[in-house]
């Protein structure tokens, strides 16, 4: 926050800040996008690192934390990972209920019930699952961004350095 003195120094100091954040309020928003961006993407790949991987099969390829894919222009932030939605949302019955906000995500699309279903990990072993719980990452991530102040204060950080330019 700038604080000045109702005087001729004073004014001024406000006119030489209201030039600057003239000339950067273009930049402001473009920079606050990809701080945004970027700090939902790494909070993401600590819920990733933090909550999968934990089974006797599960093999960590890293490809879920390595497939961010960012578009200013668009100010977005996806996952490309072929399974990014099932991790995100959990699958079969397990799955179901777990997420904070599934929407419309579809469970158990197949049918398989308590039976559940086999399947082949990329070694050829077989396995047997009813599905897994959401592991929400993204969830997550946003809900730090917005609720716990990150956007804020990212916002805040940015006006700061342009304060400190105009003194």
């Amino acid at each position: 926050m700038m604080k000045t003195s109702l005087s001729v120094n004073g004014v001024n100091k406000l006119l030489k800040f209201a030039k600057v954040l003239q000339k950067d309020m273009p930049t402001l928003e473009k920079r606050f996008v990809e701080r945004s961006l970027a700090f939902i993407q790494e909070r993401a790949n600590e819920y990733i690192k933090a909550t999968t991987g934990n089974s006797n099969w599960y093999v960590l390829t890293h490809q879920l934390e390595n497939s961010w894919v960012v578009d200013l222009t668009k100010k977005t932030l996806r996952n490309i990972c072929p399974y990014s939605a099932f991790v995100e949302y959990g699958t079969g019955i397990v799955g179901a209920g777990t997420h904070p906000d599934s929407g419309d995500y579809q469970y158990d699309e197949n049918g398989h019930g308590d039976s559940g279903w086999f399947f082949f990990d990329d070694e050829g072993n077989l396995h047997w699952t009813r599905g897994m719980e959401a592991h929400a990452y993204l969830y997550n991530a946003v809900s730090d961004y917005y609720y716990k102040g990150e956007a804020e204060r990212i916002l805040d950080e940015l006006i700061n350095e342009m304060l400190r330019k105009a003194v």
